[in-house]
């Protein structure tokens, strides 16, 4: 069962671009903001919004989809760790990423939420 809701609609994904804070690792660059801030539909759950950006320089749809598959289960596992219900993250990734085991790839996650 997935922790999170997912972000759609690129006015939402620019938003949280434009005036959500920003916080660097050495796999990931996330942006994040105030849900309620956003839009009033994704008001009503109760869950942290996500959305996930991995760009095609990564390679393709196969390499591109593994990415996207352990950041969702990464944060589907640490989201109910962290008050974050209130937060909508915005993660977009590195080249670095590509060589990225799990572990390390869990472990940057981690930092990302604690900070927040």
């Amino acid at each position: 069962m997935q922790n999170f809701c997912t972000l759609k609609k690129s006015s939402d994904f620019k938003t949280i671009q434009l005036k959500g804070s920003e916080i660097k690792t050495k796999f990931l660059v996330v942006k994040f903001y105030p849900k309620e801030k956003i839009n009033k539909n994704t008001q009503a759950s109760k869950l942290p919004l996500l959305g996930i950006t991995v760009s095609r320089k990564m390679g393709k749809a196969v390499k591109r989809n593994l990415i996207r598959r352990r950041i969702k289960s990464i944060f589907s596992y640490y989201s109910h760790n962290y008050q974050i219900d209130d937060m909508a993250f915005s993660f977009y990734s590195k080249k670095s990423i590509m060589y990225a085991s799990f572990k390390e790839l869990k472990k940057d996650v981690d930092k990302i939420l604690k900070s927040v």
